[in-house]
């Protein structure tokens, strides 16, 4: 049976597959829609932005450590900064992070 979703719920979705760490296919199979309703919405939500969303373009400003000595922890070093994070931590919020440490 086919579920109405409106933009709101679409973006709610769209922003919770990018922090679940699951492939799109396998959080559509979870959420019970489609794929390619998933990436029209996505285009049509998002346009480009969607489309260039897993890749980052970065400059180097200064010299960043990242460690993981400790089993499931991130940690990443500015200068005299150091933030140690879970390993579990959603790869959204470590790329927010980041871009506020820039």
């Amino acid at each position: 049976m086919r579920t109405y979703r409106n933009p709101a719920q679409w973006r709610t979705l769209i922003e919770a597959q990018a922090e679940s760490g699951l492939t799109i296919t396998q959080y559509c199979q979870q959420q019970g829609c489609s794929t390619n309703a998933f990436y029209a919405q996505r285009a049509k939500l998002f346009g480009k932005q969607a489309q260039d969303s897993k890749l980052i373009k970065a400059t180097l400003t200064q010299q960043v450590e990242v460690s993981c000595q400790e089993l499931n922890r991130v940690t990443l070093t500015v200068g005299n900064i150091t933030l140690s994070l879970p390993g579990s931590t959603p790869p959204a919020y470590v790329i927010e992070v980041i871009r506020g440490l820039a």
